[in-house]
């Protein structure tokens, strides 16, 4: 939090984005936020490529790296200033797993139809067997294994 709120100001003040991290332009590689800046020149856009740059210091990053990461969030239609309004949670090698605020009430889902998580890991924990637990939910059985796999290394 001592990077993070430092950066936030930064964004709202300098940049005019009040709510920075629903934004479409900043991203994270983890330890430091980044934003996405445009070169302008008289109010027009130049043709050059945008630039990534770490808020705490403002030195310039490689925006490929970024890029890569940002491709599981999905950005409402409302141009450059865009929020986020989906997010598919990493970590899930088979599942897909997204969060979205208007499904679900936010809490996490499977993307292949809806089920919410927490719906399969209340059934595996209660000892359903995996082949029942997604067929009774219409998904895959591979991505029930997996969350099964987690809830048995959670312990």
């Amino acid at each position: 939090m001592q990077k993070i709120r430092p950066a936030l100001e930064l964004v709202r003040e300098e940049l005019g984005v009040e709510h920075a991290l629903a934004s479409r332009r900043l991203y994270t590689d983890g330890a430091e936020l980044l934003y996405e800046v445009s070169d302008h020149l008289d109010g027009e856009e130049r043709i050059e490529p945008r630039k990534v740059i770490v808020l705490r210091n403002g030195q310039y990053v490689f925006r490929e790296v970024v890029e890569r990461y940002m491709k599981q969030i999905s950005y409402d239609s409302d141009g450059v200033a865009g929020y986020a309004n989906r997010v598919l949670l990493p970590g899930w090698e088979v599942a897909d797993i997204a969060v979205k605020p208007d499904v679900n009430f936010g809490q996490p889902y499977f993307v292949h139809n809806g089920t919410p998580l927490s719906l399969i890991e209340d059934a595996l924990t209660e000892g359903v067997p995996c082949e029942e637990a997604a067929a009774a939910q219409g998904l895959p059985e591979d991505q029930v294994a997996e969350v099964d796999y987690y809830l048995h290394l959670a312990g």
